[in-house]
């Protein structure tokens, strides 16, 4: 019996060989489920960062589309505001204080929603908030300076809802001294030339 014991103990080179090549087979196997959950888990996690992106994305768009629907509906109110400024003006007795009480009650509830109005004379004119419909001289004033509004503008949120239309100083520059009529022309000249 100890003759078959010691046999069975002293494996043959096939099993040997065997042996090896389950355990290679296994080591090679673990190293790619491993390669595999890295794989699966870096996809997991780019998936997770877009879906977050998406919500986020899906968030602001949202709050743009309701910022523009504010916005719609008060460039309509702004209308009805003209309108009523205009029907204030020409209102003359005991009427028009209750008129301003009224204007001033839709004011506050322009500027809780973010609106406000741009102060524009005597300021110097800007494109991005201003519109100009006219252009004047006033010799007391500089150039680009803004003499008339004709209707005010809007801000909502730091953003313009509507320019303001104005009237817009410029100078008018001296004609050329007799040096300038030799062939120097200055700045001022060039451009209104143009």
């Amino acid at each position: 019996m100890t003759d078959t014991t010691a046999s069975q103990n002293i494996a043959s080179p096939a099993d040997a060989q065997k042996n090896s090549q389950e355990k290679n087979t296994e080591k090679e196997n673990g190293e790619k489920l491993q390669t595999e959950n890295k794989e699966l888990l870096d996809t997991l996690k780019r998936v997770q960062a877009d879906f977050e992106n998406f919500q986020k994305r899906s968030a602001k768009e949202k709050e743009s589309a309701v910022q523009l629907g504010k916005a719609l509906a008060f460039r309509e109110l702004l209308e009805f505001l003209d309108s009523f400024d205009s029907a204030v003006s020409h209102v003359k007795d005991e009427h028009r204080k209750g008129m301003e009480n009224l204007r001033t009650q839709l004011l506050k509830i322009l500027e809780r929603n973010g609106i406000h109005s741009i102060f524009s004379v005597g300021k110097k004119f800007n494109p991005e908030l201003h519109e100009c419909l006219m252009q004047g001289n006033d010799p007391m004033q500089g150039d680009d300076i803004i003499l008339e509004e004709f209707q005010k503008g809007y801000t909502i949120n730091g953003s313009v809802l509507r320019t303001a239309k104005v009237k817009v100083n410029t100078q008018t520059h001296e004609k050329p001294s007799s040096d300038e009529k030799k062939g120097e022309k200055n700045e001022c000249q060039f451009f209104t030339q143009l």
